[in-house]
């Protein structure tokens, strides 16, 4: 038992300095690998890269009544007190968020219901399951 601790204690001691070396503010990727990924989302097309700024993304519902929830939109908490120029929530119930959006100033209002997890495509008018 004794030489088993001693063992378990020297390869801890020899893994040290491999791990102190390897530190990285992401719990999943090294800096290197990180640097990798930053690297082939600037090589993508512009088009790519632009694409998620086309859809409007409704993550998720938190429902207590028809005067108080809160929905995640864009990335956004809203409430019923939130509103924007272009974009106003009509109505919420615990599955699903009726939009009324204005996608320029000299187009008609549009109505759009999405559900948790559901983004709705502004260049095409289609719903579409994630982001």
């Amino acid at each position: 038992m004794k030489i088993a601790l001693t063992v378990f204690v020297w390869l801890i001691a020899a893994a040290l300095p491999a791990l102190a070396q390897e530190q990285t503010p992401s719990l999943f990727f090294t800096d290197g690998e990180l640097a990798r990924i930053e690297e082939a989302v600037r090589a993508l097309p512009a088009s790519k890269r632009m694409h998620a700024k086309h859809l409007l993304h409704l993550g998720s519902i938190v429902y207590v009544g028809p005067e108080n929830w809160v929905v995640w939109l864009q990335g956004d908490k809203w409430t019923p007190e939130t509103d924007r120029p272009n974009m106003h929530i009509v109505e919420v119930t615990a599955n699903e968020v009726l939009l009324s959006l204005v996608p320029r100033r000299d187009e008609p209002p549009q109505t759009v219901t999405l559900r948790p997890h559901q983004s709705y495509n502004l260049l095409t008018g289609e719903v579409i399951e994630g982001w």
